[in-house]
């Protein structure tokens, strides 16, 4: 029987930085604008609207600003408010690299780990990783090479090392992973309570995955009580965000 929750997902989330981050010379409308693109990414005072916030974006990051040419390269990466398109996404990633935006590198070797608009090669994934080691997503993302062993040896406990820096830090995808390496891993990784103390800190931060999974765990009582209610509770969150999986995994209680 196919096990409908445990399904791991990479998603290349944003960072978006504030002004603290630049010089005092920076041009001042420059750092407006970025800031306007901030908040319109985060819908900080405003809607959210990361059509308008591209706007602003490219603004500033035709000005120079680092920090602008990585989120307008996220913002290429992902399709949200630009059309997607990884070829415009590494330009850009290269652009902030180039002036020393160092967690840039941990952007760009996502592409290389997905081969999104340039060729896929994990060396080169790994090596821009490195670079950034106390950066949350690089040591995420190490963390999954090691995990599904994409260009280094497969070794869950080096996943778990990395999936652990990362999740302490309050990388979400990080935290619902080593849930999901502690739930589903080899036996002797085999730890439900830890696995749903990870997927209960994820889903506090509103992650569909763990919310799912947490759901699962509730709904057949694995690591806690078995609470059904509770269970449907943390599968509605997640269908609210167009989590397929707990739509099917409600479905299986009758709902």
């Amino acid at each position: 029987m196919k096990i409908q929750v445990f399904i791991l997902n990479i998603l290349l989330l944003f960072t978006f930085y504030t002004s603290q981050a630049y010089a005092s010379n920076r041009e001042e409308l420059a750092i407006q604008q970025f800031e306007l693109g901030v908040q319109y990414a985060n819908g900080e005072g405003v809607p959210q609207d990361y059509k308008v916030a591209a706007e602003f974006f490219q603004k500033a990051a035709d000005k120079g600003i680092p920090g602008a040419q990585l989120n307008l390269g996220s913002l290429y990466a992902n399709g949200n408010g630009v059309p997607k398109n990884c070829k415009v996404a590494a330009e850009y990633f290269n652009k902030a690299i180039d002036q020393k935006f160092s967690e840039a590198q941990a952007n760009l070797g996502h592409l290389y780990l997905t081969g999104c608009g340039v060729t896929q090669d994990y060396k080169i994934a790994e090596r821009l990783f490195r670079k950034v080691p106390r950066y949350a997503p690089a040591q995420y993302f190490l963390g999954h090479m090691y995990f599904f062993g994409q260009g280094v040896p497969q070794n869950y406990k080096i996943a778990e090392k990395y999936y652990k820096k990362s999740a302490k830090q309050g990388y979400v995808n990080a935290q619902t992973d080593l849930g999901l390496l502690y739930a589903t891993g080899p036996d002797n990784f085999r730890d439900y309570s830890k696995a749903n103390e990870w997927f209960q800190k994820a889903a506090d931060q509103g992650d569909a995955r763990a919310q799912n999974s947490l759901g699962w765990s509730y709904a057949n009582g694995l690591g806690v009580s078995k609470n059904i209610d509770l269970a449907k509770q943390l599968y509605l969150k997640a269908i609210a965000q167009g989590d397929e999986t707990a739509k099917i995994n409600l479905s299986n209680l009758g709902h």
